[in-house]
């Protein structure tokens, strides 16, 4: 009895912090066929993207005929900086800055949303004495930033493409 007490007053206290699980991502019916351009599905950042389509009920079309929109990835970058030194000269903390630029055209090639610009920025320290340990921890942050720069593009795309099919 404690215990099922104990699990509703979390629930309860995690319900009202604000906290909810993310929801499959929803894309406007002309977007449910998107062209994908400027990036492969084999590179990481166009497999995110594929999956993101798959998980919002969509697919991406294999020619600009099946198409009802193109997604276009113009440019993405990583760059990893400095952030801390400790009292010997050798680095304690790394900042990771990555970019995401895109333009959404609708089927006749027409502009549908100007091009956007997603960065995130995270930092993680770095310890010298274990190498292996922290590039692992580096590699699993650009990951999780590649997801969240497409989670917050889908949600860019889905507002742009309500607001132009109510006008």
């Amino acid at each position: 009895m404690r215990r099922l007490a104990l699990i509703v007053l979390l629930m309860l206290g995690l319900g009202a912090c604000g906290y909810h699980l993310r929801g499959a991502l929803q894309l406007p019916e002309a977007m449910k066929v998107t062209l994908l351009s400027g990036v492969e599905t084999k590179e990481p950042l166009g497999a995110e993207i594929a999956a993101a389509f798959a998980s919002a009920d969509a697919r991406l079309a294999s020619n600009r005929e099946e198409a009802g929109a193109e997604l276009v990835i113009t440019g993405e970058s990583l760059l990893k900086r400095t952030a801390a030194v400790d009292g010997q000269g050798k680095v304690s903390e790394y900042e990771l800055d990555y970019r995401l630029t895109y333009v959404l055209n609708d089927a006749a090639g027409e502009r549908w949303l100007e091009p956007q610009t997603i960065q995130l920025r995270r930092r993680f320290a770095f310890d010298s004495a274990r190498p292996l340990g922290k590039s692992r921890e580096e590699e699993m942050l650009q990951q999780e930033m590649r997801r969240d720069a497409v989670r917050m593009m889908f949600e860019r795309l889905r507002a742009a493409t309500i607001t132009e099919s109510a006008q």
